[in-house]
């Protein structure tokens, strides 16, 4: 089960170029974007090169606001986590977007908010949703088409 999954730590911008050259245009890896430092935040290169490099690919980034839910989010200065961020929402643009679906509270740990970015030529069900091991999610529908 564990030999398909790699835990790296290094330069984001580095490590996206390196992960291009060895995986075929056609691979479908999960990038899980997380730990980003003090006031670099080079989380919407990081989101242009996946989605340049790999268009099937999934991409979860933690630490991001849910609309409407009271889930705790980073910001970097003056820069949320956050689809009010124009940058963010410009990287994401032609993307399906899904949020928690679930209350916070029920949450264990802390309650920090997410979002599951995926290719738009993935049409995700709700019967595939209920299966998430996390919790339900919700497709956000606020603006990201590709026009």
């Amino acid at each position: 089960l564990w030999r398909h999954i790699r835990v790296l730590s290094a330069n984001s911008g580095r490590f996206l170029q390196r992960l291009a050259s060895r995986l075929p245009s056609t691979a479908r890896p999960l990038f899980y974007l997380d730990a980003h430092w003090y006031a670099e935040l080079p989380l919407v290169e990081e989101v242009r090169t996946i989605r340049a490099f790999f268009p099937a690919a999934a991409i979860m980034i933690d630490d991001f606001e849910v609309p409407g839910r009271p889930f705790t989010y980073d910001t970097y200065g003056s820069f949320p986590l956050s689809l009010r961020s124009a940058a963010i929402r410009h990287a994401l643009r032609g993307t399906e977007v899904f949020f928690p679906a679930y209350d916070p509270e029920s949450d264990s740990g802390r309650s920090t908010g997410y979002v599951v970015v995926l290719p738009p030529s993935h049409r995700v069900t709700k019967r595939a949703l209920a299966r998430f091991p996390l919790a339900m999610l919700a497709p956000w529908d606020g603006g990201l088409s590709a026009h």
